[in-house]
């Protein structure tokens, strides 16, 4: 039992192995579960702070869970799913030990041992960085709360993730791939994957309302993400609203679209619908593929293509290396694939031919 709320909370370990957290505060019970005792705890942090339970004012009796609790009691509405997923996922990794400690004393060195245990327990460079966001957010929270006098993350460092090599497939692997699918709509996602070089979930995202046959384009505007629990849902993007983005379409893919536009709408009707609404579709038009099942596509077809160690997302890196090498400049590689023109010019400036050579000429032809 733990008495770190003005409510109470019990954790037990069930006969299946998992961790149940019961809350109680003014009468009102909560319940949860989770694989360890830590993540238990942490769930029942903030499901006190969801029924309006405050941490008591004594600051000993304030721990790393409660603080951990408040901050995302006080950003989830704000975080997207994505993000307020890896913060559960992250801080499920976190030891019991250390969720218990009082928050006003853990200092800079409690977190640095911290990270070199979850180090050596096989956390990714990505993901001490994104722990090191969180823990630095939520213990400035509880400074600004009175529960800690410093912030002990200030000054911690955490290893720089190392850039993962690119892996860009070639244009005949490409179209190799693409020609495997034999299914006509799996060949058009992946003809309009290649093409656009859009994310996976924005792929899955894109609704008949977003493609114009006359102007050849298509507009991405939201993206299909899986949120914590690995549900699927529907959001704005990694960009928000201003990662909308116009991409031009050739006359055989707009074709191709209007074609399947044409098969989804009889069937309309069978779903209740006056249009279809989503492109890539199990049912015509009336639900959305999941993300995972674009990337079974592509997988499917990578092996029956005979192309191994090429993923989904390495379309992208196909589009961004072709247009540089066709001359085109990086914003306009940051547009076409919803980047900052930093992210391209420090992922892809390598791919960028032809203004070394030419001033390499201009020397050469100035020594005669």
């Amino acid at each position: 039992m733990f008495a770190t709320f003005s409510g109470l909370m019990y954790t037990r370990k069930m006969p299946s192995g998992n961790w149940q957290v019961i809350v109680e505060y003014r009468g009102v019970v909560r319940r949860s579960s989770a694989p360890t005792r830590s993540e238990a705890v942490q769930r029942g942090a903030e499901l006190l702070v969801d029924l309006g339970s405050t941490p008591a004012a004594v600051s000993d009796r304030v721990t790393v869970a409660v603080v951990l609790a408040d901050h995302f009691a006080s950003n989830k509405e704000r975080w997207s799913p994505q993000y307020a997923g890896d913060f559960h996922r992250i801080t499920a990794r976190l030891p019991e030990a250390f969720l218990a400690m009082n928050a006003a004393t853990v200092t800079s060195a409690d977190i640095a041992g911290l990270y070199r245990n979850l180090m050596r327990a096989g956390m990714s460079d990505h993901r001490l960085q994104r722990l090191q966001g969180f823990l630095s957010g939520a213990f400035k929270r509880a400074g600004v709360n009175g529960w800690v006098r410093s912030n002990p993350c200030t000054g911690v460092t955490t290893p720089q993730p190392s850039p993962a090599d690119l892996v860009v497939p070639t244009a005949v692997q490409v179209s190799t791939i693409v020609a495997a699918a034999s299914d006509p709509v799996e060949h058009l996602f992946l003809r309009v994957a290649a093409i656009t070089g859009a994310r996976r979930g924005e792929l899955v995202g894109l609704q008949w309302d977003d493609i114009s046959t006359d102007r050849l384009e298509v507009v991405i505007r939201r993206a299909r993400s899986l949120d914590a629990t690995g549900v699927p849902f529907t959001g704005p993007g990694k960009t928000g609203r201003k990662g909308h983005r116009v991409l031009s379409l050739d006359p055989t893919t707009i074709s191709d679209l209007a074609v399947l536009h044409a098969e989804q709408r009889p069937l309309a009707d069978a779903n209740r619908l006056p249009e279809p609404v989503w492109i890539f579709s199990p049912d015509a038009g009336a639900t959305p593929w999941p993300p995972d099942y674009a990337t079974d596509i592509f997988r499917a077809a990578a092996e029956t293509a005979q192309v191994a160690g090429v993923r989904l997302h390495d379309l992208r890196h196909y589009v961004a290396t072709s247009m540089l090498q066709d001359g085109e400049s990086p914003i306009d590689v940051a547009n076409q694939l919803g980047d900052t023109v930093q992210t391209v010019l420090r992922t892809y400036a390598h791919f960028m031919p032809g203004r070394g050579r030419d001033a390499a000429m201009r020397r050469a032809q100035g020594l005669g």
